[in-house]
């Protein structure tokens, strides 16, 4: 007999070229939306692509203090806002839950 636990998804996170947090990226998804356009966020000169998805709606001091921002990289930035978005959606109430019972999974292509 196999032991199974049980999984529950209780919030999402995300930013995206097509918005900052869920809401609007599902929105733009939903019209169809393209997040790509021309690199804007470094010079692509001699590069053989000229176009990428870059989340560049993003703030990350929306999230963050100015401070802590400015000692992460970009991409721990947008993970670390969109975890914050996941558990603000999950509506846990720390202080009423098993910790041990809690986990995240985060996931992205590059960084650094």
């Amino acid at each position: 007999m196999h032991n199974l636990r049980q999984v529950v998804v209780t919030g999402v996170g995300c930013i995206s070229p097509l918005g900052p947090d869920v809401k609007t990226t599902w929105e733009g998804l939903l019209a169809g939306r393209s997040g790509i356009s021309p690199i804007s966020r470094f010079n692509p000169d001699g590069l053989s692509c000229q176009i990428a998805g870059q989340a560049d709606n993003f703030d990350p001091e929306s999230r963050l203090a100015a401070k802590e921002a400015r000692r992460m990289d970009r991409f721990i930035q947008l993970g670390l806002c969109a975890g914050l978005e996941a558990f603000d959606d999950s509506g846990l109430d720390l202080d009423h839950t098993d910790r041990t019972q809690v986990g995240v999974v985060i996931g992205a292509g590059i960084g650094g």
